[in-house]
């Protein structure tokens, strides 16, 4: 009598039956559909108001106190495991256990249902905050963000450009040069409080109080031209160490700005320019002068067409010696870190942005202007009203 053929299910069945990567597939779309399609008052309520709060207490509590970013820890074991699934996978083709279709279509369904759970959890964690109300409704810059007639619009933004170069003018000789490299604990309780300030004034913020570290992987963050990067993951925001000096305090504020639920760059950046303002630090405030200023510029620059007689070059030329240097040290380090893995990362950020629903990508960061130019039509605004009733 003949022995038995042991029977072996193969492998490609047993896959087939696999449910999961499909329920993550599928419950992607449907978050996806709600990102973009449910409107922003019901996210403002029930995810902004009621859920994410929670989120914030309950990873301050678990990652707050540690002495290590727990991202970075995260994301070098997540490494070592798509390697390690890579290597085993690779194996199996090598030794002829699996047929090169199989390991294919393995690979691909894990990579589908891995990523969308990180997806899923990055939603339920902190993404949702893009499809938030504006920042501007919240405190009441919506009806001063209307665009006036181009003539105007140049006008403003020459004004702005004007008094910034005087404010990094004014600051830059008081800069206590140890502090602003926010490397000292005097220097980053700087930023630290600032944002908690900020925090207890603008309600959406809940009198919360944010955190910040100096990233390990901050080399890295240089190479793919990162100034700061937030973990919504662990709810930590990270500061990339080794870019200039004069923007790492701007930096930290505006990844804690992240932290506390503004999605949008361009608002993220204005929270930034509101901690830094509202401080009384020398070191703050120059440093949100100095972002500003590249923002307004670039914006006056733009508006004008970018022409060789624009004005830009005129006001820009009222800069200190020694901002000046500060400035073109800064786009020389920033040139020489830049390079394929740079322009590869921004064009991934810009990509990112776009599919959360910043329709403007990179260039999203350059909003900051436009809610700089509302909040000084608000003031001119309230000054007449004044004014008036003096009358």
């Amino acid at each position: 009598m003949p022995e038995p053929i042991p029977f072996e299910p193969p492998p490609k069945a047993a896959a087939s039956k696999q449910p999961w990567p499909k329920r993550v597939l599928v419950t992607v779309f449907l978050c996806f559909g709600v990102l973009h399609l449910a409107p922003a008052k019901w996210i403002e309520s029930v995810y902004c108001e009621a859920i994410y709060p929670q989120v914030f207490r309950l990873q301050k509590a678990a990652f707050g106190g540690l002495s290590f970013s727990a991202s970075e820890v995260l994301l070098l074991l997540a490494t070592c495991a798509v390697m390690l699934l890579s290597i085993r996978g690779l194996s199996g083709i090598l030794r002829q256990t699996i047929t090169l279709s199989i390991g294919v279509q393995a690979g691909i369904v894990r990579g589908v249902f891995w990523t969308g759970l990180c997806y899923l959890t990055f939603l339920g964690l902190w993404g949702f905050h893009h499809a938030r109300l504006p920042y501007a409704t919240h405190i009441g810059l919506d009806r001063f963000l209307n665009r006036p007639e181009l003539a105007i619009q140049t006008a403003e933004l020459e004004a702005l450009c004007r008094s910034l170069v005087t404010g990094c003018n004014q600051i830059e000789p008081l800069v206590d040069q140890n502090l602003i490299s926010m490397e000292s604990n005097a220097g980053q309780s700087l930023a630290l409080t600032a944002m908690a300030n900020l925090s207890k004034k603008i309600p959406i913020f809940g009198g919360r109080e944010p955190s910040f570290r100096l990233a390990n992987g901050s080399p890295l963050l240089s190479r793919l031209g990162i100034s700061g990067i937030y973990s919504p993951f662990t709810g930590d925001a990270h500061l990339n160490g080794q870019q200039p000096s004069w923007a790492r305090p701007f930096t930290a504020c505006h990844e804690m700005a992240h932290q506390l639920g503004i999605a949008r760059e361009g608002e993220a950046n204005f929270v930034a320019w509101q901690a830094c303002m509202g401080s009384d630090s020398n070191e703050l405030r120059y440093s949100a002068y100095m972002v500003a200023l590249g923002s307004a510029s670039n914006a006056l620059f733009g508006l004008q067409g970018g022409r060789e007689d624009s004005v830009v070059f005129e006001i820009l030329a009222g800069l200190s010696p020694e901002v000046k240097e500060q400035r073109n040290r800064a786009a020389a380090w920033w040139a020489e870190m830049m390079g394929l893995a740079g322009n590869l990362a921004q064009a991934t950020n810009h990509a990112y942005l776009r599919s959360q629903g910043q329709a403007d990508g990179v260039e999203s960061y350059g909003h900051l202007v436009d809610l700089i130019l509302a909040d000084r039509r608000r003031e001119d605004a309230e000054l007449r009203d004044r004014k008036q009733a003096a009358e």
